[in-house]
């Protein structure tokens, strides 16, 4: 009996859905779709096929509307030799951010300055925040840009404390929690 074989096609593969936003400097992105990955074997002495995909839901990335929005803070950091302080806002929405920010880290020396504020999203008691900056302590036309992360965890005495995170280049980040106070207003006022 002789036997007639064929190359066969096993695939194998897996998918998952996604959901992003992209930041970029003309704006926030919003895309969704699918990605995934699949190998296709075709039978023993055929080379196997790697294959990646994307495939949107739509037809092009979409603009994120912002929305009018503030978040104000100071104070220093629990267990951290540092000082922040900071009023950013966007006054309408789809407006450009801004405001002031100012950090001192007492322990590096840093004292940061913003020069411009680039960014600005909050969602629930997080507000994010980005810029450009100067560091006194630094040589003149060294780079310096910030992102900070702050949470506002309510006036109550029974509230956990406010937090605060910065990192960027140019000097050196702290985070922790807050002895004095962030605010995140309802609408930009």
């Amino acid at each position: 009996m002789a036997c007639v074989c064929t190359d066969a096609l096993r695939s194998f593969g897996i998918a998952t859905t996604y959901d992003a936003r992209i930041r970029t400097p003309s704006g926030t992105f919003a895309d969704r779709g699918q990605a995934g990955v699949a190998l296709n074997e075709r039978g023993p002495g055929s080379p196997a096929d790697f294959n990646e995909f994307f495939q949107s839901d739509q037809p092009a990335p979409l603009p994120v509307p912002t929305e009018a929005a503030k978040v104000t803070g100071g104070g220093s950091l629990v267990g951290v030799d540092a000082r922040f302080g900071f009023v950013v806002e966007r006054k309408i929405s789809d407006g450009p951010a801004t405001g002031e920010w100012q950090f001192v880290n007492l322990a590096s020396g840093d004292i940061v300055h913003s020069v411009a504020i680039t960014s600005l999203a909050i969602t629930g008691n997080t507000a994010t925040f980005s810029g450009v900056c100067r560091n006194e302590r630094a040589p003149e036309g060294t780079p310096c840009s910030f992102f900070v992360i702050v949470q506002d965890n309510g006036e109550d005495s029974q509230a956990m404390s406010d937090t605060y995170i910065v990192t960027g280049t140019g000097f050196v980040g702290a985070a922790g929690a807050v002895v004095g106070n962030v605010k995140i207003h309802s609408s930009a006022s």
